[in-house]
């Protein structure tokens, strides 16, 4: 609670989605873990890159020695030397699949670093709608608080008239006290859902208004589920993931077979010393030395070592699979739950707002025919209630339709932070 209350004492600021989007997406563990995930896979690339290129070292020396011959004078000694060595790989099967994986392990590192981006928009926005949602029902529950309060106040007067009995006015007080603890409790569900946000986007949120929100037009934007199907094929993240994975893994399978394969490098060594004598001579001596060469390396036994790291790549290759198929049904069924979701919800919004016109009408009847004897306080009380319970049954349904939409958007890798501009 006292959580709660911070929230609610703290600064408001007018933002709109995309704005809280921003400020998640600095302050949210999981992306922050994908983005460091990607950048450790490119660094794993230039790793693999490496292997392709030369190698240069350097390396020096000096000594001091003490030649002590015997029956002879003492005689001392000093020798420098320094080499260069450069080694560049020609032919490395090895090194070559390690480079090939290693790209794809960063595209797969990205597509998650994607998906992660996702999933936080998804929450980002399921928190703003289901604010606005508690905001609308709040609203509802106030008129019909309202409406309730003058019922129960008309009743009192007509029973001091005689024309009701007591049983109207204790109706009314009954209903009007039902709808000030509905009040109060969707008070506090506004609360810790505009904290729930602002816990999400790491800043206070106040009230909420977004127009577009109240007339959800996505009837023409919802097209056939194929298509939102074939979309997701191409431009999910989480199957474009377990896509890269997977090819990753068959490199990885024809990286463990190079394992038997021969390697060729190109040699030079480039060399100076400088000996003012040595054990045996007195003489000083000044020497540079140029090699180059090729070197052939052949594996020949190491102990099954390879046999075994080829049969666990292809064992990871057949879970690559697997993962790549659970992938692709789990974000097709997610796909088909969203779609119809969301055309469930846009008949539905139709509808209610239907029922919404009829329902006004009814109270206004029933509020006339109350006044003439001809309807009870019950009906009016009744006919207030199924107004504003089709009022929240309209925000929830205006919530759910944006909500698969905008998961529809974001299975089928084609959202964008234009897609939020709106709210």
């Amino acid at each position: 609670m006292a959580a709660l209350a911070l929230w609610a004492c703290s600064p408001c600021f007018a933002v709109n989605l995309s704005e809280l989007l921003l400020s998640a997406r600095a302050r949210d563990p999981a992306y922050a873990i994908a983005k460091a995930q990607a950048d450790a896979a490119h660094q794993r690339w230039r790793q693999a890159r490496a292997g392709m290129l030369p190698v240069v070292n350097f390396t020096a020396s000096a000594t001091q020695a003490n030649f002590d011959e015997v029956k002879v004078q003492d005689r001392r000694f000093s020798t420098e030397l320094w080499a260069y060595q450069l080694t560049q790989p020609l032919v490395h099967p090895v090194n070559n699949f390690a480079l090939a994986e290693a790209q794809y392990q960063e595209r797969q590192a990205q597509a998650q670093l994607a998906a992660a981006e996702s999933d936080l928009a998804q929450r980002v926005a399921t928190a703003w709608f289901d604010v606005l949602s508690a905001q609308e029902v709040l609203r509802a529950i106030g008129a019909q608080k309202e409406a309730s309060r003058l019922q129960l106040t008309t009743a009192q007067r007509s029973f001091e008239l005689g024309s009701v009995s007591i049983a109207d006015v204790r109706e009314a007080q009954a209903k009007h006290a039902v709808v000030e603890a509905q009040e109060a409790q969707a008070d506090s569900d506004l609360l810790l859902k505009r904290a729930t946000l602002g816990q999400i986007a790491g800043r206070p949120v106040g009230e909420l208004s977004s127009a577009e929100w109240m007339k959800p037009d996505l009837m023409s934007r919802l097209g056939p589920l194929d298509e939102w199907l074939r979309l997701a094929r191409e431009g999910n993240p989480t199957i474009a993931q377990a896509s890269h994975q997977l090819v990753a893994a068959g490199l990885e399978v024809g990286k463990a077979r190079a394992g038997h394969a021969p390697s060729v490098d190109f040699t030079l060594n480039y060399s100076y010393d400088n000996a003012s004598g040595t054990t045996t001579s007195r003489y000083p001596s000044h020497n540079k030395t140029l090699q180059y060469g090729v070197q052939l390396t052949v594996p020949i036994f190491a102990g099954f070592g390879t046999d075994a790291k080829v049969g666990e790549a292809v064992a990871l290759r057949e879970k690559a699979k697997g993962d790549l198929y659970q992938s692709d049904d789990q974000v097709l069924l997610s796909v088909k739950q969203a779609y119809y979701g969301l055309r469930g919800a846009l008949y539905q919004l139709t509808a209610l707002e239907t029922a919404q016109a009829a329902n006004a009408v009814a109270v206004r009847a029933n509020l006339r025919g109350y006044q003439v004897g001809m309807r009870t306080n019950v009906d009016v009380l009744n006919a207030q209630a199924q107004l504003y319970q089709t009022e929240k049954d309209l925000a929830k349904a205006r919530t759910d339709a944006w909500l698969n939409y905008i998961r529809l958007r974001i299975l089928s890798g084609r959202w964008s932070e234009n897609d939020l501009h709106a709210f």
